[in-house]
């Protein structure tokens, strides 16, 4: 017997959700099968896969990898991922830019600082999305995210005092205001998923 379509569709994102986790291949296996074998059995019935196991799919997941594999989902698992992907991407952006700037006027200093700065917000996000599994690495994550912060608001009151026998221009309105509405925002979502895993870890309880 094959899967409905609906069921299908359950399946692809319950093994996306189970390949997040660092399993086996063999215990990553075990858990689709279950899955699957759980799926036929209620179609057999004539039952609704979701209304049997009661839950939503990621919770049911959560189960079996916890039964399992014995790992617990993480509180911040999924904060770290996206805010990692984020600072990433947050990362590769001024390092392209700054190949552009030598053209734009900005001077080597300027450029050197710019592409630092970028490195390491590329640093935080990819060590955050690789380590969003292990608990052990919360305080690192945290520690990370905390000298992001206090960069970020560093830089903006160095920025606001020079600024202030200065004529503001448009495009560091622009640049303060994307920092407001992302990088301020994505940096607390960052620190809060570090705060989540920590509580996990064997250190911290």
């Amino acid at each position: 017997m094959k899967l409905t379509k609906e069921n299908e569709k359950i399946m692809r994102k319950a093994k996306r959700y189970i390949r997040t986790f660092p399993l086996s291949t063999e215990e990553i296996r075990q858990i689709e099968e279950d899955i699957t074998g759980m799926a036929l059995e209620s179609q057999e019935r004539g039952e609704d896969f979701m209304e049997v196991i009661g839950k939503p799919i990621r919770e049911f997941c959560e189960d079996l990898v916890y039964s399992i594999g014995g790992m617990q989902a993480l509180g911040g698992r999924k904060l770290l991922r996206i805010s990692g992907i984020y600072f990433q991407l947050y990362g590769l952006l001024p390092i392209s830019m700054g190949l552009v700037a030598v053209f734009g006027g900005l001077s080597a200093t300027e450029i050197i600082y710019y592409n630092i700065f970028a490195a390491y917000a590329f640093f935080m996000g990819y060590y955050a999305e690789h380590g969003c599994n292990t608990p052990e690495k919360g305080n690192k994550i945290l520690a990370l995210g905390l000298i992001f912060l206090i960069f970020i608001a560093g830089n903006d009151i160095y920025n606001a005092i020079m600024s202030i026998d200065s004529p503001i221009e448009t495009g560091d309105c622009i640049i303060f205001l994307f920092g407001l509405i992302l990088d301020y925002p994505m940096t607390l979502i960052y620190i809060i998923g570090a705060r989540r895993n920590r509580a996990h870890s064997p250190n911290e309880i």
